[in-house]
C-alpha cells in the first residue's frame, strides 16, 4: 500500500508464444496503477520494457521493495533506449548487443512520478542477465541481485545493492 487509503498494483504484460516446437517467452511493460479504497483509479504510468527470451523466462520479471522513504524500486533487465521517452519502439535486453544490456531501476513515488535509471550498465554486468526472482531482499534499502551467463548457467554473479538518499 501507498498509504492508509491508497494501494499500489503493478502488473505486467506477459505472453508465451509457440512455434513448431519453440516457445518464446514474452515480458512487456510494467504498468504501474494507483486506487484509493473506492476502487477510484488515481493514476496510472507504463514502464516501456520488452524481455522477450526464447525457450526459457528464468531471465524475465522484475523484483522490487519499498524504500525508506515509502516509494517503490523496481528493478529488471532492460535495454537502455527503453529509458528514452521520445523512443517508440521497445528494445529487447535479450534480443540486441549486449552493449545496451542494463539492469534499470525505476523508483516510483506516491504522486506516481516516475525516476529510471541505469544501476548496473554492460561494463559492470559482463554479459551476466538479472534473474528477478532469485534477488533477495536483505534489509531496508539493499537487495542482492542474483545473475547468470544466459549460454551458462555455471556462472553465476551476485550484486549487492544499497540504495541512499
Amino acid at each position: 500500500s501507498i498509504d492508509d487509503e491508497t494501494q499500489l498494483l503493478l502488473l505486467e504484460q506477459v505472453q508465451i508464444l509457440t512455434a513448431y516446437y519453440s516457445v518464446t517467452f514474452v515480458f512487456h511493460n510494467i504498468l504501474a496503477v494507483a486506487i484509493n479504497n473506492n476502487g477510484d483509479i488515481l493514476w496510472e504510468r507504463v514502464i516501456k520494457k520488452n524481455n522477450s527470451k526464447s525457450e526459457t523466462p528464468i531471465y524475465s520479471g522484475f523484483t522490487g521493495f519499498r524504500n525508506s522513504e515509502g516509494n517503490y524500486v523496481l528493478l529488471y533487465h532492460g535495454h537502455k533506449k527503453n529509458l528514452d521517452p521520445n523512443e517508440f519502439k521497445r528494445y529487447s535486453a535479450f534480443q540486441n548487443t549486449d552493449e545496451e544490456d542494463a539492469v534499470i531501476a525505476v523508483e516510483i513515488n506516491k504522486e506516481g512520478n516516475l525516476s529510471q535509471a541505469v544501476l548496473l550498465d554492460n561494463d559492470k554486468l559482463k554479459g551476466h542477465k538479472l534473474r528477478p526472482g532469485m534477488s533477495h531482499f536483505i534489509s531496508e534499502n539493499k537487495i542482492l541481485l542474483f545473475s547468470q551467463l544466459s549460454l551458462n548457467v555455471k556462472k553465476q554473479r551476485f550484486y549487492k545493492v544499497k540504495f541512499t538518499n
